[in-house]
């Protein structure tokens, strides 16, 4: 048991670790641009998703939808990363106005794993709570299921950049976790410079 730990304790510094986070700041987007040339312009909100079948995937995409203009207004840019292709990508960031959002497709999750988000397990995918809040997502807010393509224990998270470096952060406890998009990407009440 205590190997186990420690083992966990070591593959999770490795892939936190300020080098490898560095190197995933290398991804680009569909513009060409990197994650860490965008966050030297004004910070970014890195949003990572699940996959595009999901419903809270969806229901993340909605919020983004709503919160964005609040979001852009305080100086932030929202930056998408998600494993699909470029096509299927834009055919669900259109229906929720998003498909000029920059985004990075990352299919082998090497960006996840290097802020630190791993595959989740299956309380956190399909826990009682996750199971009431996917059926009410489905029926009562419209957002559907749709295929399970990539990845669907890949967890989710969030972090605002500045410059290179995590200000704000959150990472899912479970796959229906709903955070703030608008309170993480003020970044604790720090100002910034519109562009």
């Amino acid at each position: 048991v205590l190997k186990a730990a420690y083992d966990q304790f070591v593959g999770a510094r490795r892939v936190c670790s300020p080098e490898i986070q560095r190197m995933a700041l290398r991804a680009k987007t569909q513009h060409g641009v990197s994650l860490d040339e965008l966050s030297r312009l004004s910070p970014i909100l890195v949003v990572f998703l699940r996959h595009f079948g999901c419903p809270f995937c969806r229901e993340t995409l909605d919020d983004l939808r709503q919160q964005r203009a609040s979001i852009e207004q305080g100086g932030t840019r929202i930056v998408l990363v998600h494993m699909s292709d470029s096509q299927e990508a834009n055919d669900v960031l259109q229906r929720y106005q998003l498909q000029n959002v920059d985004r990075v497709s990352d299919p082998q999750q090497t960006v996840y794993k290097a802020f630190g988000l791993s595959r989740g397990r299956l309380g956190e995918i399909l826990g009682p709570k996750e199971w009431w809040h996917g059926v009410r997502t489905i029926l009562f807010e419209g957002h559907g299921l749709g295929l399970l393509r990539e990845d669907i224990f890949q967890m989710p998270g969030a972090f605002l950049l500045f410059h290179g470096q995590v200000l704000n952060s959150y990472r899912h406890q479970t796959a229906s976790d709903r955070p703030n998009y608008l309170e993480l990407a003020s970044g604790g009440g720090m100002m910034f410079p519109t562009r």
